[in-house]
């Protein structure tokens, strides 16, 4: 069963605010992401809670979703759409999650104020390149969190690292993500690279590990409107094992 096919299931099942439209998914609910409250079709009333995360300063118009752990040379692999260049609100919204308390369920990116009135699964550039047929939605990480930015501001980080590993003021790129890592206690912070406007955001993924889905909320006009990573904490499925 490959990527898409999981992701059909996953919503018939659990998403029944979307219905599928060829490849398209189109919310047919009131926009959930922006609401406080989510009602599930087992009458279980489940209370979100929105949690601004700063704003993403996006240059390049591609943006990459990574796990903070990979070597840096492999956060730099591109969403297959392009978006607006500026400032755009992020927040995560969070949910009680059993034992494990309140935790985050989904991370939402916001473009120049558009509603979403359509959703697809978003793609990678180098599953497009290397599985046209099979392109994975999924982002896997062993981090427990994920890393968003823009490509350039990637590309100054990695410029950055590779400026002091020269001068010997660190010794690798795992010296970097230590100072990062006790900079920021990486569930939901703004990283901002440089002196510059350059940031990075890094989101905590609910409970841990694992693949994760990326979705585009698509505008009227077929333009990026969102983007949205789904932690699973909202899927009535997954939520009988939080007990």
């Amino acid at each position: 069963m490959d990527d898409r096919d999981e992701f059909e299931r996953y919503n018939a099942e659990n998403h029944p605010g979307f219905s599928r439209t060829g490849d398209q998914y189109r919310l047919t609910a009131a926009d959930r992401f922006a609401l406080r409250t989510l009602e599930r079709p087992d009458t279980e009333l489940l209370a979100l809670t929105r949690k601004d995360t700063g704003q993403l300063v996006v240059t390049s118009g591609r943006l990459a979703v990574f796990d903070p752990l990979w070597p840096m040379e492999q956060w730099s692999d591109p969403l297959d759409l392009t978006v607006p260049n500026g400032a755009h609100d992020a927040y995560i919204l969070t949910c009680e999650a059993g034992k494990w308390g309140e935790c985050n369920a989904m991370f939402v990116v916001t473009f120049e104020g558009a509603q979403p009135v359509e959703w697809t699964a978003a793609s990678f550039a180098s599953s497009l390149k290397y599985a046209p047929d099979e392109p994975t939605h999924l982002i896997y990480v062993d981090a427990g969190t994920i890393g968003l930015g823009d490509l350039s501001s990637i590309d100054n980080l990695r410029n950055i690292v590779k400026r002091r590993i020269e001068a010997g003021e660190i010794g690798d790129e795992g010296d970097q993500l230590g100072e990062m890592n006790e900079q920021y206690d990486l569930v939901a912070q703004d990283y901002r690279v440089g002196d510059g406007p350059d940031n990075l955001l890094f989101i905590g993924t609910g409970i841990g590990d694992g693949g994760y889905p990326i979705y585009w909320g698509l505008a009227s006009n077929g333009e990026p409107a969102a983007l949205v990573v789904s932690f699973y904490l909202l899927e009535a499925r997954f939520r009988k094992n939080l007990q």
